[in-house]
């Protein structure tokens, strides 16, 4: 048993001797020169996308054939196929000889615009041929075969309150090409089958600026909605994500939604210390009632019917954040402002905080009214 190699047989000959005493002389067979060939393994094949998501860059490995002659073509279907016609596309090829086995690698390279895989019905071929082989061999590739298939995260959204606007936020990565389809569907609660959302919903796609070097599309699809406890209780919102690398569409569920009644935001009045003459106070405000933190409080100065920002280098605000109630479920804070009042900048100014959110159909505010500043040892 021989199992040649091409370091050490390449050219080598062997002789078959046989001697018998009835044999004048010996017979001899020869193999003559012996004349190796390796056939190339292919692996797996290699893509990346140019910076600019134009095209993509396929990179494809044959190693450990012998001699190197070989034959590689990139083609494709054409826009218009013709029987047996096929559009060759330019490549590189660059062969490397192996120290270790006198063996011989290639790695062929074909840069193709992305667009065209926007159909899946889109195909490349890579084609090689060599001596050791039967007959040629081809790697078909589609856009399944492209390693860029859309993640889909969870669906988001903020605590959803009976009868006010909200909206329902879905992530979609890593896609490619930037082809996608997105719709929403509304599964009842108890309904079997879920049906395409209406009744006032809007919903669109908008798409990340992501950093370069990042790989494949993200984007977020958004459903706007107005819930009520009447029609959402209980019901499931199911964003639906097709592309052309998918076999079938990718699904995410919200799962079953809990719409919180309305409940009643309360800002209480400004709670104001004695105020003193160059002597540091805070003032305090209490907010509850809220779903969610995604509100905003604001401190005003108003002075001689002017209302202006409060200036940095005498105000500093700060909040501390209360239990949760797991009664009606709302959140509240209490928001403070310090600063050194004196009676010469401060006396008679009002200072106001402002309240917004977006279950608010206006701003609630609340007022210190007309500050009093006394002097310390004066009584006034």
């Amino acid at each position: 048993m021989l199992t040649p190699t091409l370091r050490d047989h390449q050219g080598a000959e062997y002789i078959c001797q046989v001697q018998h005493p009835s044999l004048e002389n010996a017979i001899e067979k020869s193999s003559g020169r012996l004349s190796m060939m390796a056939k190339p393994q292919p692996e797996p094949m290699k893509m990346t996308l140019d910076d600019d998501r134009v095209v993509v860059r396929f990179s494809f490995h044959l190693k450990k054939f012998y001699p190197k002659e070989l034959n590689i073509r990139w083609h494709m279907d054409e826009t218009q196929p013709r029987r047996g016609v096929r559009q060759s596309m330019i490549h590189t090829e660059t062969f490397t000889e192996r120290e270790d086995d006198c063996l011989f690698d290639v790695t062929s390279e074909c840069g193709i615009l992305g667009c065209g895989f926007a159909d899946p019905q889109y195909k490349v071929y890579v084609t090689w041929y060599h001596a050791s082989m039967e007959g040629p061999e081809t790697r078909e590739l589609t856009v399944r075969d492209l390693p860029w298939r859309p993640q889909v995260r969870e669906i988001v959204s903020r605590i959803l309150v009976d009868n006010q606007k909200s909206k329902l936020h879905c992530i979609i990565r890593d896609f490619y090409p930037n082809v996608i389809t997105v719709s929403w569907l509304k599964k009842g609660k108890g309904d079997v089958s879920a049906v395409p959302v209406s009744n006032g919903c809007t919903s669109e796609v908008v798409y990340h600026q992501e950093k370069p070097r990042v790989c494949g599309y993200c984007c977020t699809a958004i459903l706007r909605f107005t819930p009520t406890v009447r029609e959402d209780q209980g019901a499931e919102y199911i964003c639906r994500m097709e592309h052309p690398s998918l076999e079938h569409p990718l699904e995410k569920s919200t799962g079953p939604l809990n719409i919180r009644a309305m409940s009643s935001p309360c800002v209480s009045e400004i709670i104001i210390p004695r105020l003193e003459d160059n002597k540091q106070v805070t003032l305090s405000c209490y907010v509850s009632g809220f779903p969610d933190y995604f509100y905003s409080l604001k401190w005003f100065r108003k002075e001689a019917g002017s209302r202006r920002d409060l200036p940095n280098d005498r105000y500093e605000s700060s909040y501390s954040i209360r239990p949760f109630n797991l009664d009606d479920h709302t959140h509240s804070q209490e928001f403070y402002l310090t600063f050194t009042p004196t009676r010469s900048s401060d006396q008679g100014v009002e200072l106001i905080c402002v309240v917004e959110h977006d279950l608010l159909k206006q701003p609630i505010e609340r007022s210190t009214g007309p500050l009093d500043v006394s002097v310390i040892g004066t009584g006034t």
